[in-house]
């Protein structure tokens, strides 16, 4: 006996129409979140994330930071006055439980007691930073000695490289190590004083902490300039355009 053949259901045009139309908005939808709702790699917190960020923890110990600046964010926050010495907005003496923070205008001195003995490290900051000139002979110096195809597109000779390696790293901002000693001694004097000499003690440390942080500032931006200059003496306007210009070398290389 033969079956009778049964021909299968036949779907509505209309479901066909909701299920095509319901792939397309779900694709268009994926693409969307694709390209702006997921995050991406290396994008920026917010302002108020990064502010977070830079204010260091207080355990932090001293390494040599000196001309970058990190942690003025923390100084000045809780500072205790000390009666009849006058400061500017943020200047003072903080202390923590294992190390004391001194801020007299851009310039910060970290005292920490690390095995028994004090470490110093100083900071300096402006908002009056390197100017565009040095960052650009910085940036154009650095790639010639990093990206090798970069600096043969330039046609950077053999001995323009070796001029650039003499030269050196730009210089950077750093008290010179007798006033570094005078403010450790002026600081021991602070922390030794009663609270009658305190004052006049604070005083002291904090006029020589700033003088000796603009001195070192101001010489080292004269430095900065003159090392820019020799730079662009090593390297013909083309080249610098040339390196100025180039794209990165792939990832790998």
């Amino acid at each position: 006996m033969i079956e009778p053949k049964h021909n299968p259901p036949q779907v509505p045009r209309w479901v066909a129409v909701l299920v095509l139309l319901a792939c397309v908005v779900g694709g268009g939808y994926f693409l969307y979140w694709w390209a702006w709702g997921r995050p991406v790699s290396g994008a920026r917190p917010p302002a108020s994330a990064r502010q977070q960020q830079a204010v260091p923890d207080s355990t932090t110990r001293p390494t040599d930071r000196t001309g970058r600046g990190e942690g003025f964010g923390r100084v000045g926050r809780t500072a205790t006055p000390t009666p009849g010495v006058p400061r500017t907005s943020g200047s003072g003496i903080i202390e923590s439980r294992d190390s004391v923070s001194v801020r007299s205008g851009d310039t910060i001195m970290r005292v920490y007691r690390i095995d028994g003995r004090d470490v110093y490290s100083f900071e300096y900051a402006s908002v009056f930073g390197p100017t565009s000139d040095f960052r650009m002979a910085e940036r154009i110096r650095w790639r010639a000695l990093n990206w090798p195809d970069a600096r043969r597109a330039a046609g950077v000779t053999d001995e323009q490289l070796q001029q650039l390696r003499d030269l050196g790293n730009a210089p950077q901002v750093a008290i010179p190590a007798d006033q570094r000693k005078q403010l450790a001694e002026l600081f021991q004097a602070w922390r030794a004083a009663d609270a009658a000499a305190r004052p006049e003690a604070e005083r002291t440390l904090l006029a020589k902490l700033e003088r000796a942080g603009q001195e070192a500032y101001g010489g080292t931006m004269a430095q900065r300039n003159g090392w820019a200059r020799q730079v662009r003496s090593i390297l013909s306007p083309e080249q610098q355009a040339s390196l100025r210009l180039a794209e990165p070398p792939p990832q790998g290389r």
